[in-house]
């Protein structure tokens, strides 16, 4: 019997018919000792046990045989349920694997195309905000480490001097990207005001530039703040391979945070892994903004097809193209090597642990965006 149970609980169909099978079995036993304990004859009526026909007991041996070829029947039952279920439970695992790979492989960069439809919500935004701007913001999201300031020097800084602003960019001198949506609207209007073609007093043939708002830290918690001051923004997300990214991640903060963490603890901890779960951070933004108004850029195109990519992001916000020189990844790896230092990365159980976790992350996120991408998963 306790085979029998152990079976059953393996498979929803095989637990039902062990039910009742097992509620046939009680019947027939408290039958059966109902019979022996009456007194006159009795005769057996169950067609699938043999016995005596008489009232007298069954030989002892002849009884056990009996009991032991219904619980075999019993057993026989259970296995060909559970091979019946199974294989339909296999089945559709099997179905949505081979859906997620069947996805083209994305482009450089693209606009999600959500395999069903998103149920588009308005955040309850305070009721004292002015949205009303002297420039436009557009706005660079894309987790730490994902190349956001590669992205920002190429779009506004001088072709062959990377530290200096280029007044011909169309975007405004504002010093560094304010982060605006993890602090106020203030910070973000002392930044336009910063600059003449950002200010509002300016003179009404001043020519508007605007204003980038590139922040690494932003997550889907941001994302009706960004709505609330911009409901008709336009967003690029940068998306890197999040197992790099979050690797990346952790060597930079050893090196230059000096954190002294292990790293199985720093790569599990959820803090970091939200930054690379892009399906949360997507799904949330699309809830507010429709799927034209966000570009997703891979990050390796910011090297491999820097001058297209930066076209298309200067496009995506209505401004034309710009000549750039093509910048080298800052590749932490490369970095960490001419310091001779360590570059830390997973093994073991850490490693599966976090593929586990981030295959998850992509195959929603595959399904969110309508292609899949060649990244680090468990197969």
């Amino acid at each position: 019997m306790r085979r029998c149970l152990r079976y059953g609980l393996k498979a929803r169909w095989g637990l039902l018919l062990f039910a009742l099978l097992l509620f046939i079995v009680n019947i027939e036993m408290w039958d059966r000792g109902d019979r022996r304990t009456r007194p006159g004859p009795s005769v057996r009526t169950n067609p699938h046990i043999s016995g005596s026909p008489t009232g007298n007991d069954p030989d002892p041996d002849s009884r056990a045989a009996e009991d032991e070829a219904l619980n075999d029947r019993i057993a026989s039952a259970v296995k060909t349920q559970i091979a019946l279920a199974v294989p339909t439970q296999l089945a559709v695992g099997q179905a949505q694997t081979e859906h997620y790979e069947t996805l083209p492989f994305a482009p450089n960069f693209f606009h999600p195309k959500p395999s069903t439809p998103i149920n588009r919500t308005r955040p309850n935004c305070p009721h004292n905000i002015k949205t009303s701007t002297c420039c436009d913001v557009v706005h660079l999201i894309g987790s730490y480490k994902c190349g956001s300031t590669t992205l920002a020097v190429q779009l506004k800084h001088r072709m062959h001097d990377t530290s200096t602003h280029d007044e011909s960019s169309g975007f405004a001198d504002a010093g560094k990207e304010p982060c605006w949506a993890l602090k106020d609207y203030e910070s973000l209007k002392q930044k336009m005001t910063s600059d003449p073609s950002c200010n509002c007093d300016s003179p009404a043939d001043t020519q508007r530039k605007k204003l980038l708002d590139a922040c690494p830290f932003y997550t889907e918690q941001h994302a009706s703040k960004i709505f609330c001051y911009n409901n008709n923004a336009k967003l690029v997300m940068l998306l890197r391979d999040p197992y790099d990214r979050i690797v990346s991640q952790f060597n930079n903060d050893v090196q230059l945070k000096h954190i002294r963490v292990p790293i199985h603890t720093y790569v599990t901890a959820k803090q970091n892994l939200k930054f690379s779960n892009y399906h949360a951070i997507l799904d949330k933004f699309l809830q507010y903004f429709p799927p034209e108004n966000i570009l997703l850029v891979r990050t390796e195109a910011l090297t491999d097809d820097a001058q297209r990519t930066v076209d298309a992001v200067r496009g995506h916000w209505n401004m034309p193209g710009r000549e750039i020189h093509p910048l080298r990844a800052n590749n932490m790896h490369e970095h960490t090597e001419k310091k001779n230092l360590t570059y830390h990365v997973p093994t073991g159980e850490t490693h599966q642990n976090l593929l586990l976790t981030l295959t998850d992350y992509n195959k929603r996120l595959f399904e969110l965006i309508g292609y899949q991408l060649p990244w680090k998963m468990l197969k």
